[in-house]
């Protein structure tokens, strides 16, 4: 599918396919995202608004009409997405559903060629910023719409996830830096009754030291379909940690890098039998001989 851009200073236009990123991901945020690595002090998610996209995954991208138009202070996004996508359907009370989402980009066998483009998705947005000296806030929304209903199996683990013809999310963001102080954060809500958080702290305490901090809080009736934040889980959904990592260098050519993640489930999740808790530790000593 082609993709055309139209820019001037103050303008952009997108036909075609194209990624939508907001806040820290809890909303929307499509493509690359980064989660816990070696770099234990990049927890903050940038590079938001909108891209052309060029990849051949099949699944996680829009495809329709978006636009860019920058003012003063801020900057407002919106799309328009019309595409049909894979999905396990199935016949329920003599209507046709879909039970899930076919996100491997295979069509090999019978089944898989009968998921291909089986459900008509539409997804509209708005994304508005505002910046201002060393202060910016977002304001961010988004709808999709499915020609037929999502109805899952009914095991006990999926009794929170997002069921139905659409889903709708808005969220707010923020990012303030101080000197050497960085806070950033985004507070989402679906309107099925569910809240999602997610708040974190960038700062250098000494020339050689470096902390990140991150507090994420996931309710169990929150669910975004194009969501990626930082997470243990691959679904912003019931969802509760806290990330620590240090990064020091102590000398020119050694660096020493660690992280801890905690991190619980207040109700049950694929292959468990109650509510869990994990957590995760990380430690790196490096030396370049360079």
């Amino acid at each position: 599918f082609a993709n055309y851009g139209f820019e001037n200073g103050k303008y952009r236009i997108y036909l075609g396919d194209y990624l939508v990123r907001s806040g820290q991901g809890l909303l929307a945020w499509q493509g690359f995202s980064s989660g816990k690595s070696a770099e234990v002090t990049q927890v903050y998610r940038s590079n938001q608004g909108i891209r052309s996209y060029s990849s051949a995954d099949e699944n996680r991208f829009f495809r329709g009409a978006a636009g860019e138009f920058r003012f003063k202070n801020s900057t407002l996004f919106f799309f328009h997405s019309e595409k049909k996508i894979d999905a396990n359907r199935k016949e329920e009370n003599g209507k046709t559903v879909f039970s899930s989402f076919q996100t491997s980009g295979l069509h090999r066998t019978a089944n898989e060629i009968d998921d291909k483009h089986s459900v008509k998705e539409n997804a509209s947005g708005l994304i508005l910023s505002f910046q201002k000296n060393n202060f910016s806030a977002g304001f961010s929304g988004t709808h999709v719409f499915f020609d037929r209903p999502r109805k899952l199996d009914g095991q006990a683990y999926q009794l929170f996830l997002f069921q139905g013809k659409q889903i709708t999310n808005m969220a707010v963001d923020y990012k303030w830096s101080l000197k050497k102080l960085f806070l950033f954060g985004e507070t989402a809500y679906s309107f099925d009754g569910g809240f999602a958080n997610l708040h974190g702290a960038l700062l250098k305490p000494a020339d050689r030291f470096e902390l990140s901090l991150l507090y994420r809080n996931f309710g169990k009736k929150y669910n975004s379909l194009y969501g990626q934040a930082f997470s243990e889980s691959s679904a912003i959904n019931d969802e509760q940690g806290f990330y620590v990592g240090a990064k020091f260098l102590p000398a020119a050519k050694i660096s020493l890098s660690a992280y801890h993640d905690f991190f619980r489930y207040r109700w049950l999740k694929y292959q468990t039998v109650s509510p869990s808790t994990g957590a995760e530790t990380f430690f790196q000593l490096n030396y370049v001989t360079a």
